[in-house]
């Protein structure tokens, strides 16, 4: 059996993750619990479990969003590109956000 904490640090090792993957689904299988209503306590409600799983899709369709890159960048790199991904999700949430409410202004950011 593979070890529950087994990164995945080549695509070569794309077997352990999967197997990993299939370790998580038989254990939640065989909860004395629901695992899909404790996402909904810890959230606050399945509205909100639903909310975080949009967000996340919409951040995994942007390509500001991309880390192919991120093992060959430097430290300064790295802080760069978390500083550029906050700034653009803020930007992007708190315009929606403004738009949705009357006479919200967002320009807390420069550009």
């Amino acid at each position: 059996m593979p070890s529950r904490f087994t990164a995945l640090t080549s695509a070569a090792e794309g077997d352990e993750v999967a197997d990993n993957v299939a370790l998580v689904r038989s254990e939640r299988a065989r909860a004395s619990f629901d695992a899909t209503e404790l996402t909904h306590w810890i959230n606050g409600s399945s509205r909100m479990t639903a909310l975080k799983a949009a967000v996340a899709a919409q951040i995994a369709a942007d390509p500001e969003y991309a880390h192919a890159d991120w093992p060959s960048l430097s430290v300064a790199g790295k802080r760069e590109r978390v500083v550029r991904v906050i700034r653009a999700a803020f930007r992007h949430f708190m315009v929606r956000r403004a738009a949705a409410v009357p006479g919200v202004v967002c320009d807390a950011l420069p550009a």
